[in-house]
């Protein structure tokens, strides 16, 4: 009568400490506690459980079937904010098997967080042109190209992501503030009346759109979307 599956594969391990396939199951059963674990302390310790098991699985099988093994420790790897080990790792993951498209996705987060813009846009553009887009592909591409300077390309990015995930709140927020701070203040104002919509418990789209309204020169429209966000508990800056 066993409680949950880590009781089970640790009872595995226990009874077979020599095969790979026992340990990345038991690995692959920790990180899912991890990832589904809200409290962060706790979160990092069933990752490190996770890790140790998958290490063992990958020291006892280095063959072609552990290349989910490696794409999990990248993972991993990156959760934990290692991302050099990551990118390593999931780059081993990619040689054992190159047809995967999860690996890419994974390296231009990775690559991201290391400030290695270029390297973001080639293999997150290399996980889209396979069709392996996740929610927060197009969000971590747009955030490559502001970097880089191309706001045409960031637009684009995020506005292909509002298409894709249209409840999206960080697209919707990033996206509608690069169009505002283009100057494209009537679409800005759309997708943050959208977003207000989807999340009215947050009074800053209000802002956004009462500023909006300031740069169009239509003052009434501004004072009373001003006056929206303070009555919904926004605080202006400052003040």
């Amino acid at each position: 009568d066993w409680k949950s599956d880590d009781t089970l594969f640790a009872a595995d391990v226990e009874h077979a400490p020599e095969s790979s396939r026992v340990h990345y199951n038991y690995g692959t059963a920790l990180m899912g506690y991890g990832t589904n674990e809200i409290n962060e302390t706790k979160k990092n310790e069933w990752y490190l459980m996770a890790e140790k098991e998958f290490l063992e699985a990958l020291k006892l099988d280095t063959g072609f079937g552990t290349w989910s093994v490696c794409e999990n420790l990248g993972a991993i790897y990156n959760h934990t904010k290692r991302y050099p080990e990551s990118i390593a790792m999931t780059r081993l993951a990619i040689k054992k098997n190159p047809y995967d498209l999860t690996a890419p996705s994974n390296l231009g987060d990775s690559f991201l967080r290391l400030k290695q813009y270029d390297s973001t846009i080639v293999y997150l553009e290399k996980a889209i042109s396979g069709n392996y887009i996740v929610k927060d592909t197009w969000l971590l591409l747009g955030f490559a190209y502001l970097n880089k300077k191309d706001t045409a390309k960031a637009i684009s990015s995020f506005r292909q992501g509002t298409e894709s995930f249209p409840d999206n709140l960080a697209m919707l927020e990033n996206y509608g503030n690069i169009l505002g701070m283009s100057k494209q203040y009537q679409q800005s104002i759309e997708v943050m009346e959208k977003l207000y919509a989807l999340n009215p418990s947050n009074p800053e789209p209000l802002r956004i759109i009462a500023v909006n309204y300031e740069a169009m020169g239509n003052k009434a429209k501004m004072q009373d979307y001003l006056q929206r966000f303070l009555n919904a508990g926004g605080k202006l800056p400052g003040r």
